[in-house]
């Protein structure tokens, strides 16, 4: 006799219901783990994370410094190279007109240098005379104030064995560029001052001429008793011509 089939002992008492599936996100870790507060990145640590992001400001920093250290260097450098440099002047003479220790004094560099006239203008012919030399250049703005300064100032030293010969460095200047510099300058026409043009700026290399409007004044025995980068103080080119003339 088959036997009927059991049915739960309980058909009242109701079924445990299953346990959820954990949901678990695109990197494979379940939404109770999120909520418990852990965090993921594309599984890259926060703190990886954040340190990757300084590397980026801290190498500019690092360029901008090497940079700032470099001028520094190259400044510091040329400024120890040229004494005169910087705005600044050197005598090499006393006041009262005699040199200390003559022989020991800088001879100027001999040159010849075609002049605005034609002629030349041969610095070791010049002994016996006292020569300001200014090195310029018919476009530098700068340069025609400091013309008409260095013409005054032979006028109002007012030695008849002093004489000024104004250097043009700027290649290809004819001489009507000078002569009409030398109007815009307002130059006084009996100032003893010679124009002359060192197109290949040899003499100013020799001279170690770094900026327009650098002065020096030769002395009677051809040695350089004066230099300055152009910061002449009023009246003091007057002092030193009139002291060595």
């Amino acid at each position: 006799m088959d036997q009927p089939e059991l049915g739960p002992a309980n058909p009242s008492a109701p079924s445990e219901p299953p346990e959820p599936l954990a949901v678990r996100d695109a990197t494979g870790q379940s939404a109770q783990s999120l909520q418990r507060g852990e965090c993921v990145r594309s599984g890259t640590p926060p703190l990886r994370t954040h340190w990757s992001n300084l590397v980026a400001p801290l190498v500019s920093l690092v360029v901008v410094v090497t940079i700032v250290l470099s001028i520094i260097a190259v400044v510091h450098g040329a400024s120890r190279t040229i004494p005169t440099s910087g705005a600044t002047s050197k005598s090499t003479g006393n006041a009262s007109g005699a040199s200390h220790a003559t022989n020991a004094l800088p001879l100027a560099p001999d040159f010849t240098l075609l002049t605005l006239t034609g002629g030349a203008f041969h610095l070791a012919s010049q002994r016996g005379h006292v020569v300001v030399l200014y090195f310029m250049s018919t476009i530098c703005a700068a340069c025609v104030r400091g013309s008409y300064f260095v013409a005054t100032s032979m006028q109002d030293a007012n030695r008849p064995t002093a004489e000024a010969l104004a250097i043009d460095m700027n290649p290809g200047d004819t001489a009507n560029d000078v002569k009409s510099f030398e109007q815009s300058a307002s130059i006084p026409a009996n100032a003893p001052l010679t124009w002359a043009f060192d197109e290949n700026q040899q003499v100013a290399s020799h001279y170690g001429v770094l900026a327009l409007g650098t002065v020096f004044v030769v002395d009677a025995q051809g040695r350089i008793v004066y230099e300055s980068d152009g910061a002449v103080a009023p009246g003091q080119l007057v002092q030193v011509v009139q002291s060595h003339a």
